[in-house]
């Protein structure tokens, strides 16, 4: 860490817990909802034929809530992304980003931003989400809050 409220790049890897709440957020709220892709040749998937040309849909919101594939789905658990928590889990059970060859190419460095943003914000501010107000997640290339999201904002005692 440095000085004036600035952190030091090296310092993401110091941070477990933030990085956990990160991708517990982006789980739960992926920014890309669904992925289109235009199937380049004949294929299958899962025992159905996909011809050439076809597009095809890869939904994170929906397997990011799949009961298969998480325990409790619904509820915000940070300590799902712990080490422990995470062996035996497939590999694509988790793509906020997409995955492959058509991975998001600015994923390290939205990942990095984030951290530092949660990082400094956390540190000197407590949010709440503002009464009678409510998160209402919006689709469209990239997820959104629905009419925005109003938060009170309060100063931590020594912030």
């Amino acid at each position: 860490m440095l000085g004036s409220g600035q952190i030091d790049p090296s310092a993401m890897t110091r941070m477990p817990y933030v990085r956990r709440v990160l991708d517990e957020s982006m789980r739960l709220y992926p920014p890309i909802p669904a992925i289109m892709r235009m199937a380049a040749q004949d294929d299958e998937l899962c025992g159905v034929k996909v011809p050439a040309n076809a597009v095809t849909l890869v939904m994170p919101w929906i397997i990011h809530r799949h009961r298969k594939l998480w325990t409790d789905p619904d509820r915000f658990d940070p300590d799902r992304f712990l080490p422990e928590n995470s062996v035996g889990r497939p590999r694509l059970a988790y793509l906020p980003f997409a995955m492959g060859p058509r991975v998001c190419i600015a994923a390290a460095v939205a990942i990095q931003q984030l951290m530092i943003g949660i990082s400094v914000l956390a540190r000197k501010f407590r949010f709440r989400l503002a009464d009678g107000h409510e998160v209402r997640p919006a689709g469209a290339v990239s997820l959104r809050v629905h009419e925005g999201l109003y938060m009170t904002v309060e100063r931590r005692r020594g912030g």
